[in-house]
């Protein structure tokens, strides 16, 4: 199986994960609209409305987090960061004992090197994917939260 083929088969399975938990969640908190409401509003108990608030957050975070280092992932793949890289390498070797400096590659040579090891091996979104469709499934959640207690 060649590399884009698994890279959208996980793709679906995020995605089919995070859209099932949403269903359950959604016909496990969500009673009937009540359709005598012109607004379409449901009006729920206070505790059940905190769960569902509380997944809301519970989803937000870790959301948050996979989107932001999945950025970070997806801006390392245009060799932005190389700069950084070469300093902290160039530091290891002149101040390494065993290293002589004159080892030392250029930052073209070694931005070249970097572009080659990318080359080889692409990389996968995946990360940020799934920090996206978690970041929307807890926007669901919050406009069904908001839905519940009527806002």
């Amino acid at each position: 199986m060649d590399q884009k083929k698994k890279k959208w088969i996980s793709y679906g399975v995020h995605a089919a994960f995070v859209l099932a938990l949403v269903l359950v969640l959604y016909f496990d908190f969500v009673p009937r609209l009540d359709l005598s409401d012109p607004l379409n509003r449901v009006y729920i108990d206070a505790p059940q409305a905190w769960h569902v608030r509380c997944w809301s957050d519970a989803m937000f975070i870790p959301g948050v987090l996979l989107a932001g280092v999945g950025g970070l992932m997806w801006i390392a793949t245009t060799g932005f960061f190389d700069f950084l890289r070469y300093a902290g390498h160039s530091l290891f070797v002149r101040f390494s004992p065993t290293k002589d400096v004159r080892e030392l590659e250029t930052f073209y040579e070694y931005k070249l090197l970097r572009s080659e090891a990318r080359a080889a091996h692409p990389a996968s979104h995946t990360t940020l994917i799934a920090g996206l469709v978690t970041l929307l499934a807890a926007f669901i959640l919050a406009m069904i939260n908001l839905n519940m207690i009527g806002g």
